[in-house]
């Protein structure tokens, strides 16, 4: 009885086994099939990326270079901020020299106003000097004329006592 059930479970497993094998089979073809198909697909999508890579390498390089446009300018820009700045600096320092200078341009036109006024008050001074002078010239010249008449008188006074 054993044997027996052995012996049905055998040939149904042979059975069950060359349905199997002939399943197995008919994936293994099916999945080729699929496999050959899915590769095709697949060759094609990579092909397509690629050419979208590609695509997108020269828009990369596009945008880098523009990047590097980009990056060059805004440093152009800082360096011309900097200048910008060092000019304010320069200008800001000039202003304030040129009001130092015209301080000390109003102060030299002071200066030189009072010094006028001196050689005003100096040749004033002097005028009157030279009129005291004169004056007194004219007094040193009569008085010497009159001594000189004195003198000659005193000379004749003296003659005319030895004379006597």
């Amino acid at each position: 009885k054993d044997r027996r059930a052995l012996e049905e479970l055998k040939e149904r497993s042979a059975a069950d086994k060359e349905v199997f094998l002939r399943q197995i089979a008919q994936l293994k073809a099916q999945l080729a099939e699929v496999d050959l198909e899915s590769f095709e697909r697949m060759r094609k999508a990579l092909a397509e990326m690629a050419k979208e890579m590609a695509t997108n390498n020269d828009k990369m390089s596009a945008y880098n270079m523009l990047k590097d446009q980009m990056d060059e300018m805004s440093r152009e820009q800082d360096e011309l901020r900097k200048r910008m700045e060092d000019s304010v600096m320069q200008i800001r320092e000039m202003e304030r020299l040129r009001a130092e200078a015209v301080q000390e341009m109003e102060a030299a036109k002071r200066r030189i106003a009072e010094m006028d006024e001196m050689l005003k008050k100096h040749e004033e001074e002097n005028a009157r000097h030279e009129k005291e002078n004169a004056r007194l010239n004219e007094e040193l010249r009569l008085a010497a004329e009159k001594n000189a008449r004195i003198q000659q008188l005193l000379d004749e006074s003296r003659k005319n006592e030895a004379y006597l």
